[in-house]
């Protein structure tokens, strides 16, 4: 029986990122049919169905649904679309992977998670970093070592965003991940460039975790080269992953030891490939999810375990001084 895939938003990101893991999850594994692509622009919906292989591309989501009855959607819009698109999916059923952040307000992943439940629709929110080969690795090993602290740097190039908050939760979700464990208290500080913009804003987060690790992230998006690296010190430890990113690219996780580099995994050949969205989590992300939906397993990654980031994705946005959770979970 074939597995039907379609997806909604064939913008710049969807393009880059996600249609190649589409192509390549539909070449891998059996059975898997791209049936149709949907975006409000007809000649970026063409386009896409041309570039990826997809049978048929729509301009309206609500007939695409109604024609093809497809075994998952993947949501590839604009957060402030999110969740009204992703609540009328969800209540047909189908379900649903969307793409980061689920929503711009805790009451966005809310209803979207309420929804759901209702409708017994399988859900995953797309955070990549969850799933970039070099992150989960650097997981797997932190589960096996306990370590006290976290250094998560965030830099771009000439973002002149007004709301760099939806770029930045890439930041907080990983550290969280990394963690293992929902925020406790942050205290937030803020650098402006009045001469850039009024929105133009560096961020600094000094955190505290639920298991009392602790972590600062410093996020930029007008610094002078491209970067995303963590730091994890442990007792006589210390890691230090390089993501895929600009300056880093391919990526590599190195372990030291008493100042000797003892690990140093390049991240073409622990993944064995150069292409950037396996390298990034795109390709896992979007194979994972299937999995779960072809066999029934537990989804970790459902859209309500983006709550808290988006929660404090809202507090960047609105320039809070501090956040103070009320409920914590040790992940």
């Amino acid at each position: 029986m074939p597995f039907k895939l379609a997806v909604i938003g064939c913008g710049w990101v969807s393009k880059t990122c996600h249609g190649p893991a589409y192509r390549l999850a539909a070449d891998t594994y059996k059975n898997i049919e791209l049936v149709a692509c949907c975006d409000t622009d007809s000649v970026r919906a063409e386009e896409f169905r041309s570039l990826f292989g997809f049978q048929r591309a729509y301009i309206s989501y609500t007939e695409m649904l109604d024609a093809e009855n497809p075994s998952i959607v993947c949501l590839n819009v604009p957060p402030n679309l999110t969740c009204e698109i992703g609540v009328e999916i969800l209540q047909r059923g189908y379900p649903v992977l969307a793409e980061k952040p689920p929503g711009l307000q805790v009451k966005d992943v809310d209803q979207l998670s309420k929804t759901a439940l209702e409708h017994n629709a399988a859900n995953m929110v797309a955070f990549n970093r969850r799933h970039m080969p070099l992150m989960v690795e650097l997981k797997r090993q932190l589960n096996e070592h306990s370590f006290g602290h976290i250094h998560y740097q965030l830099s771009r190039v000439g973002r002149m965003d007004e709301d760099f908050s939806i770029t930045a939760i890439h930041a907080i979700d990983s550290v969280r991940f990394l963690a293992g464990a929902d925020y406790k208290e942050i205290l937030f500080r803020y650098r402006s460039h009045p001469d850039l913009g009024k929105n133009i804003v560096d961020f600094h987060m000094d955190c505290v975790l639920a298991n009392e690790i602790t972590a600062s992230i410093d996020i930029n998006p007008v610094a002078g080269l491209n970067v995303e690296r963590a730091t994890i010190h442990a007792d006589n430890r210390s890691y230090l992953l390089q993501c895929n990113n600009g300056y880093d690219a391919p990526g590599s996780l190195k372990l030291y030891e008493e100042g000797k580099c003892v690990v140093d995994l390049n991240g073409i050949e622990f993944s064995g490939t150069d292409k950037s969205f396996v390298l990034d989590g795109f390709y896992d992300e979007i194979t994972t999810f299937i999995h779960a939906v072809r066999t029934g397993v537990e989804i970790k990654d459902n859209i309500r375990s983006g709550r808290q980031s988006v929660e404090i994705m809202s507090c960047l946005r609105e320039r809070k001084a501090e956040y103070k959770s009320k409920n914590q979970e040790i992940l």
